[in-house]
């Protein structure tokens, strides 16, 4: 809270310049005490780090800003827009809509007084609420109601934005106070709700942007003390919150189109997850839910528009982790080290879907680099990911077409004594066939022979559906029809995935393959996987059919003919 207020000018309005200084200041409080806001979740699920999830969606509206924006309106807009697509777990959502709300308020203002201040404030606490199914009294959604009650009252009576500001902060202090004792599930674990500290620590920095070092006391951050599992039910807006005896799959993604029914996909996902929040507008909507069935969800969303963005984490089972720790006693503290041990050669590898990642770390890659399709990895990524395996020689396995230049451009980056070659892989399924060539003990121009010569044996078919209506060639594709893409090329369509790829298995020699590896994606469903592995093997009755979960985004199934 404010513990003491200097003699300032009045400041009765705020352009574009000073609500840009003051999400500024509000990310830079927020990432002092980043740590602090993690250590107050009481969950031990994946999507746990509240302050991390928060700093990131905050980082995300600041990138969202054009720099040559300066009405008020203009900036809001641009900063809602780039937090949601920059949003991650429930509190980051959460908070991309709070700064949607201040933004609708903005709309249309090149400068905003203290009333207006007030309403952003409000109208950010009424979106945040919106933005859950089933609010929980006692977190973050409190925080916003009250500062936005007492940002009003503060505008009635003055018209300087600070004044109005500095109520607004005080408030979620006090707010943020109380929720220890409004849920139970707090009130065991000693601490407040992150997800509310998080947000006074963003207008406290707000508050400071402003005043210009106004010495501000830290609100009430406990020491966290971890209460059993059993202990863990009820809401939070934490990023581990979750209700009822099961954990089930964390599951978040975006629904990307044109005209989206936000009311009919909110009353779909509400339907079909436990918990849930959906946000967004009529082009982009962010789902997050929680479900024992992540591929439902999915599925149900798929003739909605384009899905992106897609990350589903098995909460149960980081459940049973965490009890294990617990049931050995605390640990020895360790010290991270943020790289591997340095050895001679290591390959990297891209690749979208855990399933995927997974199989190339069985097979020796030593860094996964998440992108494929429609999420291109930057050459800085890659460039990283090199420098973590810690090799004195790194091969990249791009696996997409439109990664291999990024990936050139990482052995102008390395230092002089790390040598970096590229494995021109178009496709995942590709990457899997050359690490399987992959030798240690080989030179990397051995290696990249042999893994090349590898990939180029392996053919790939992708089915998917198509996004919208095309030509190519002779084929002439509806939007919703069932493609197959044959090593990258549309080669044939029809109404439904099995279809599709009798349709590619036509264009090719078939007789030639012996081993059919089918990688299912996250759209997959098991009903139609089942029916499609069992018309490969009627098919292809010489050939050893493998099933392995890929994970993958957007395309239903990848599968690779050897």
């Amino acid at each position: 809270m404010v513990t003491q207020e200097p003699a300032l000018a009045q400041q009765t309005t705020w352009d574009g310049r000073r609500w840009r200084a003051a999400l500024l200041g509000g990310t830079a409080r927020l990432e002092q005490h980043r740590e602090a806001v993690n250590d107050l979740n009481v969950f031990p699920v994946p999507d746990g780090d509240t302050g991390t999830n928060m700093l990131l969606t905050m980082q995300a509206a600041l990138a969202g800003i054009d720099p040559a924006a300066d009405e008020a309106g203009a900036i809001g807009k641009q900063a809602a827009r780039g937090a949601l697509m920059g949003a991650r777990g429930n509190s980051g959502v959460i908070l991309s809509q709070i700064i949607a709300g201040m933004a609708r308020a903005l709309e249309g203002h090149q400068e905003s007084d203290a009333q207006t201040v007030a309403r952003a404030l409000t109208e950010a606490a009424e979106a945040a609420y919106g933005a859950v199914a089933q609010p929980v009294e006692g977190t973050m959604l409190t925080v916003a109601r009250e500062v936005g009650r007492a940002a009003e009252q503060a505008a009635e009576e003055s018209d300087d934005v600070v004044t109005t500001l500095r109520h607004a902060t005080t408030a979620a202090a006090e707010a943020v106070r109380k929720t220890r004792y409004q849920l139970q599930v707090l009130t065991e674990a000693g601490v407040v709700d992150a997800g509310g500290e998080g947000y006074r620590l963003i207008l406290e920095g707000m508050l400071l942007a402003e005043t210009d070092g106004i010495e501000v006391s830290p609100g009430e951050v406990a020491t966290p003390v971890m209460p059993a599992v059993g202990a863990m039910a009820g809401g939070t807006t934490g990023d581990g919150d979750a209700e009822g005896e099961g954990w089930g799959y964390c599951t978040q993604f975006l629904v990307t189109g044109r005209d989206l029914d936000m009311d009919g996909i909110r009353r779909k996902i509400e339907s079909l997850a436990d918990w849930s929040v959906v946000v967004g507008d009529s082009e982009i909507i962010r789902v997050h839910g929680h479900t024992e069935d992540p591929g439902q969800m999915l599925s149900a969303m798929v003739g909605n528009g384009r899905l992106a963005d897609i990350h589903i984490e098995d909460m149960d089972l980081q459940v049973l982790e965490r009890e294990a720790r617990q049931a050995q006693g605390p640990a020895e503290p360790e010290v991270a080290d943020e790289t591997a041990p340095p050895v001679p050669l290591a390959t990297v590898a891209v690749a979208a879907g855990e399933g995927l990642g997974a199989v190339l770390r069985s097979l020796g890659v030593s860094e996964i680099v998440r992108g494929g399709q429609t999420m291109n990895p930057s050459t800085e990524e890659l460039l990283a990911a090199c420098t973590a395996a810690n090799a004195s020689q790194v091969l990249i396995l791009p696996n997409n077409k439109n990664v291999i230049l990024a990936a050139e451009q990482v052995a102008q980056l390395v230092p002089d004594d790390v040598g970096v070659t590229i494995v021109p892989t178009k496709t995942v399924v590709q990457g899997i066939a050359a690490q399987l060539a992959f030798n240690g003990e080989d030179s990397p121009d051995e290696n990249a022979a042999a893994m090349t010569e590898a990939a180029e044996a392996v053919c790939t078919i992708e089915l998917t559906y198509a996004v919208r209506d095309s030509t190519s060639g002779n084929l002439a594709v509806r939007e919703g029809e069932a493609i197959a893409l044959v090593d990258d090329l549309l080669v044939a369509h029809g109404a439904d995935q099995i279809a599709a790829l009798r349709g590619a298995l036509d264009t090719l020699e078939t007789d030639d393959y012996e081993v059919v590896s089918v990688y299912p994606g996250a759209d997959a469903e098991p009903d139609i996987t089942d029916a499609l592995v069992a018309q490969l093997e009627e098919w292809l009755p010489l050939a050893e059919i493998e099933v392995t979960s890929g994970g993958q985004p957007h395309y239903h199934y990848f599968i690779g003919l050897e």
